[in-house]
């Protein structure tokens, strides 16, 4: 959906939310099966809501601060495992 300048749409193709997440068609239309993402119907068009691209992004930014450090659980699995053998 073409917006003009400095205009923050509400509402976005399936195109362009693939686009802005940078993941394919079949993704987008996953996270709409699984309510991660609202999508209406404006006559024939299937539209994805600003608000849901933002919070889905913002989840999946919380998420991924959320979780340690991969080295960090490496490091413990490899501590517990010396441990049992003791």
């Amino acid at each position: 959906m073409s917006a003009p300048p400095n205009s923050n749409p509400l509402l976005h193709s399936i195109n362009d939310t693939k686009s802005l997440l940078n993941c394919g068609r079949n993704t987008v239309y996953k996270l709409v099966n699984s309510r991660e993402l609202t999508m209406i119907k404006m006559g024939r068009r299937s539209l994805i809501t600003d608000k849901s691209i933002r919070a889905l992004v913002d989840r999946k930014e919380a998420e991924a601060q959320s979780k340690s450090d991969p080295q960090d659980h490496i490091c413990e699995n490899k501590r517990e495992t010396r441990n049992k053998d003791t």
